[in-house]
């Protein structure tokens, strides 16, 4: 993916778009420097792309909010969902978004199935990625991110430094 492209309009987009589809209760943007909530138990969906390019698509929330999210998808209060459940809506989640940067990406490029992990005090790694974009945003006070990130694959390392080697001849 070119360096200088701004993904973070996209990535908004369609978060956005698939977080309506499922949920009445809208998404508010986070401005820079809003203090984070508090911590808590938080939950996070993860699909991983492969292919032409490589990364991945992270949806970090509040445990409340994934709750919420599941009593939505669901149809039962929130208070009624089963901690399967809750997996299975944000990973679900992860998915629609990570399906739809996928169509945005070059041919050919295959989704994972998502993973997903919940807890107090976590961290989530993509062995070899950098972010190339986050986005947040509060729902109703509790707290979301999508993020995208991109891995550098061996033969894509291996092409820029021939590339490199190649400019190097050239001057």
């Amino acid at each position: 993916m070119n360096e200088t492209f701004d993904f973070e309009p996209e990535l908004t987009e369609i978060t956005e778009r698939v977080w309506a589809s499922l949920v009445e209760s809208p998404l508010i943007p986070r401005q820079p420097g809003q203090p984070s909530p508090a911590g808590g138990r938080t939950v996070t969906g993860c699909v991983q792309i492969t292919g032409a390019w490589e990364g991945a698509v992270t949806v970090h929330c509040s445990a409340e909010l994934a709750r919420r999210l599941t009593a939505a998808m669901f149809m039962v209060d929130p208070a009624d969902t089963t901690p399967e459940e809750v997996t299975d809506a944000l990973g679900e989640l992860a998915n629609m978004v990570g399906g739809n940067v996928k169509a945005l990406l070059p041919e050919p490029c295959r989704l994972s199935l998502p993973a997903v992990a919940d807890g107090m005090d976590y961290r989530l790694s993509v062995p070899g990625a950098r972010p190339l974009t986050a986005v947040t945003w509060t729902c109703e006070g509790e707290p979301m991110m999508v993020r995208l990130l991109e891995r550098q694959t061996a033969d894509a390392g291996r092409a820029a430094a021939a590339g490199d080697a190649a400019a190097a001849v050239e001057r």
